[in-house]
């Protein structure tokens, strides 16, 4: 994951070791050691804060803080699940922060939404069967708007209030990636075999379906196996009018303008 102003790039390997490398020099920055409870998770997770000051790296039911600056660990927090919880009783899935960098929205395996006070380190509201499989997150830029992944739907939270505000429905195969755009004007969502849909974020009235590039993909997978591949992420170009998504070992690229 890139930070905010592109400077740094963050990975994390199975051992809960994250390492930050410098983008302009490719070499490595620093390593951060994670907590010993966060090793060998089923799902690891890493975000920055909008504002750039903070990294969060979450595993199993443990989320560590990290200043970037000064690459120290700045608070841990733990699930009220607890430390040791297993992955069905509510491991992270995902996390991304609000617009403020003053929260941390965080999706557990047990389809619950956690919003974390970052300076009190402390849960400060928990929506309760918030979805069915909250593999992804994305918040919009302005910040109005969360975008959660909920099977073959993404629903759509208003992050201050904690209401759902509209369903959007896409195919009957599992949505795993969301992205809104940069301009905040689109939001995207890719399902299980690779297909893309495009909605506007004005009437939040379906814009596009794109999935000529996954029929190039699917050439080299037999087609159970692209059928059954989750896309691995999906992210707009700083301008908006390009739209990649990972599917497999695959990359498709669309230009939408």
């Amino acid at each position: 994951m890139f930070s905010p102003d592109g400077s740094l790039l963050a990975s994390v390997d199975k051992y809960a070791t994250i390492t930050l490398w410098d983008v302009a020099s490719r070499k490595k920055a620093a390593t951060l050691d994670g907590d010993k409870n966060q090793k060998e998770p089923e799902y690891a997770t890493l975000a920055f804060s909008p504002d750039g000051k903070i990294l969060a790296h979450s595993a199993h039911t443990t989320i560590t803080l990290w200043d970037v600056r000064s690459r120290n660990l700045v608070a841990t927090l733990v699930d009220p699940a607890g430390p040791t919880a297993r992955v069905t009783e509510g491991a992270v899935l995902c996390m991304r922060f609000t617009r403020d960098s003053r929260t941390l929205i965080a999706s557990t395996y047990t389809d619950k939404l956690r919003f974390w006070d970052i300076r009190r380190r402390r849960v400060t509201a928990t929506v309760q069967k918030a979805g069915y499989g909250l593999i992804d997150l994305a918040v919009s830029p302005d910040g109005k708007v969360l975008a959660a992944t909920s099977r073959n739907e993404v629903k759509l939270w208003r992050p201050g209030s904690r209401t759902e505000i509209e369903t959007l429905t896409f195919t009957q195969e599992p949505i795993s990636a969301v992205v809104f755009s940069p301009d905040g004007k689109s939001l995207a969502a890719s399902e299980g075999g690779g297909a893309v849909q495009v909605w506007s974020t004005t009437t939040w009235n379906p814009i596009r379906v794109l999935d000529e590039r996954i029929e190039e993909a699917a050439k080299a997978m037999n087609e159970a196996e692209a059928r059954q591949t989750l896309p691995d992420d999906l992210s707009f170009s700083p301008g908006g009018d390009l739209l990649a998504e990972a599917l497999g070992y695959h990359l498709a690229l669309w230009k939408l303008s």
